[in-house]
């Protein structure tokens, strides 16, 4: 069953996309849906994160596909799940309901950190329903216990978790769970690296930052000081690092998703049922594998990229990597994204 929510609509590069309510798994689902210029192309974002992230390429994307953008379950619009089950392989039956109910034959993937994990097991269990997946920074490998407790972003989630379950418990609003967020130290990779890639990650963020606009005087004054900080080997909070507004933008999405999920990844949860090499070994697609730039911490190691590429041996892929874009490449570089999402899948589809 679907239907629209409202009358919401939007436009992205003069194409409309339409916001619709679908049944899946047994939860309301929001999907945000683009015209049929091309192959259906399923779009998943990683944990956290809501459909609106996707904004800067969908003008890029909607010519060449017939976009599906799923926001997942207890995200935004999107319903909590009744009984808390948010595992990769729940996520997955939402979006094999979905292909099932709107595309009704194979499709293409693209999915984000925890939506590139969707994208994987989705494949691997029902290579029926998928032409290709692009797998972008997803912490595939890594994210099974007990080696995921000492990934240097593991206690990220359950510090999530807590500001999210203490601020809902308090009733307070927005702003409040920004000061929160701002707070949490920023979270980078445990060993240390040399001064120079410090040196490096320090540069490509604050230059990032400035190109986008996203700094007044005074503000970048006091992000350099952060910076300088974790530079120096210390460990300043995200508020000392992110502009107020990058703060904001992450508190209102947070604000509407279910504390239970990344309650999932903290308690190692989230991969249950899923084991990820069982599941490389049985693709059958090719795959579209993107790393984000080393120094900004993506995810994902260059060791575990390259255990990545041993596991995909067995079927065409290809390995993009991402000078200056962070976890969220699409985000960070749009174009290059979607030329080189266009072009992979462009080979698929013939």
């Amino acid at each position: 069953m679907s239907g629209h929510i409202g009358t919401t609509d939007y436009v992205f590069g003069n194409l409309p996309f339409c916001v619709r309510r679908i049944r899946a798994g047994g939860v309301e689902l929001t999907l945000v849906e683009g015209p049929d210029t091309g192959p259906p192309l399923v779009l998943l974002a990683g944990m956290l994160d809501l459909w609106t992230g996707y904004e800067a390429v969908l003008p890029l994307l909607g010519p060449h596909f017939r976009i599906l953008l799923l926001e997942h379950r207890g995200h935004g619009a999107s319903s909590r799940a009744p009984r808390g089950d948010y595992r990769v392989i729940d996520y997955a039956n939402d979006v094999v309901s979905l292909i099932e109910e709107e595309v009704r034959g194979r499709t293409l993937i693209a999915g984000n950190s925890l939506g590139g994990m969707i994208a994987l097991n989705v494949a691997a269990r029902r290579p029926d329903l998928v032409k290709a997946i692009a797998i972008e920074d997803a912490p595939l490998l890594i994210t099974e216990l007990p080696s995921w407790s000492s990934h240097w972003i593991f206690p990220f989630f359950g510090a999530a978790a807590h500001i999210l379950e203490s601020w809902r418990a308090m009733g307070a609003g927005v702003e409040n769970l920004a000061r929160r967020i701002a707070a949490l130290p920023l979270y980078r990779p445990r060993l240390e690296p040399s001064w120079v890639s410090r040196a490096a990650a320090c540069g490509k963020t604050v230059a990032g930052m400035r190109d986008a606009g996203l700094l007044s005087h005074g503000e970048a004054a006091r992000l350099q000081e952060g910076w300088r900080l974790f530079v120096a080997g210390e460990r300043p909070t995200m508020g000392a690092c992110l502009p107020r507004a990058v703060i904001d933008a992450i508190a209102r999405d947070w604000a509407t998703v279910d504390p239970r999920v990344p309650l999932h990844a903290a308690d190692g949860r989230l991969s249950e049922g899923f084991d990820h090499a069982t599941s490389l070994a049985a693709l059958r697609c090719p795959v579209l594998l993107w790393e984000a730039d080393r120094d900004l911490s993506g995810i994902v190691p260059p060791t575990g990229f390259e255990r990545l590429k041993a596991c995909l041996a067995h079927v065409p892929h290809r390995h993009v990597y991402t000078e200056g874009a962070g976890h969220q490449i699409h985000r960070d570089a749009p174009q290059l994204f979607a030329t080189q999402t266009i072009d992979f899948f462009r080979i698929i589809v013939g």
